[in-house]
């Protein structure tokens, strides 16, 4: 289970994930190359989040071919450091869903 959370450099940057997209795709390589099934988590919607990161996220599932993969929109916690910039980002609830000015 893989929590990669996003096909675009920028965005990982923006989530802290310490990695690329280059070094992702490398080791899902490895995993198929061995035949080691492989579940793959995307969020969708972290603010800064637009239709072009989306696009690039799509094209990297597709191109990484994991065994499974599984994409949910981005909810905020209490307790990150999302939530203590939440005024920067214009984060609102409604609804049950988060927005923010991205």
């Amino acid at each position: 289970m893989l929590g990669l959370e996003s096909g675009n450099d920028r965005m990982l940057a923006r989530m802290n994930k310490h990695v690329t997209v280059q070094q992702i795709e490398a080791a899902i390589k490895i995993l198929n190359r061995h035949h080691i099934m492989s579940f793959a988590f995307f969020i969708v919607g972290f603010p800064g989040e637009n239709q072009n990161s989306i696009s690039d996220s799509i094209a990297f599932i597709n191109r990484i071919r994991p065994t499974f993969f599984k994409v949910n929109p981005w909810t905020c916690e209490w307790d990150t450091k999302v939530w203590e910039q939440r005024e920067q980002y214009g984060l609102t609830y409604k609804n049950g869903y988060w927005k923010h000015d991205t």
